[in-house]
């Protein structure tokens, strides 16, 4: 009877998203069938990484997923670091998203603390933040 270290099993790594997270899926190893039971985390995801996002999304049940390999994902990532153009549309729409989401707090009643320290994170400047405060519930 041989023992399973559980210390050496392959772990996703997983980055939670403020709607979502990005889990990267371990491959299976292929060297040693007996190993590739052992080592292999989930069968179903293994060698994939999994985007999951429930923005815009009736509930958390129903949310929108895609599987992407490692080489397409590092692929988005080169992008984003090399192309001005694929950077910039990408900045600005997560400048965008980051204002539609201080403001959904806004309307919820939250204080100027509040929406500042939010908004710190969402990395808005101070100005904006205020604006947002100031322009009241919609």
């Amino acid at each position: 009877m041989s023992v399973i270290d559980f210390n050496k099993l392959p772990k996703p790594a997983r980055v939670n998203l403020s709607y979502g997270r990005v889990v990267a899926y371990p491959h299976k190893k292929t060297h040693d069938c007996k190993e590739q039971i052992i080592n292999e985390f989930d069968p179903k995801h293994a060698g994939y990484v999994l985007f999951e996002s429930y923005a815009n999304c009736p509930s958390r049940d129903l949310s929108k997923q895609v599987y992407l390999t490692h080489m397409d994902t590092l692929m988005i990532i080169k992008a984003y670091e090399e192309d001005k153009r694929f950077k910039t549309a990408i900045n600005e729409g997560c400048h965008v998203n980051a204002c539609d989401e201080l403001k959904r707090l806004r309307s919820t009643g939250a204080s100027l603390a509040t929406l500042q320290s939010a908004g710190k994170d969402y990395g808005l400047c101070e100005s904006e933040i205020v604006e947002i405060f100031q322009s009241g519930y919609r």
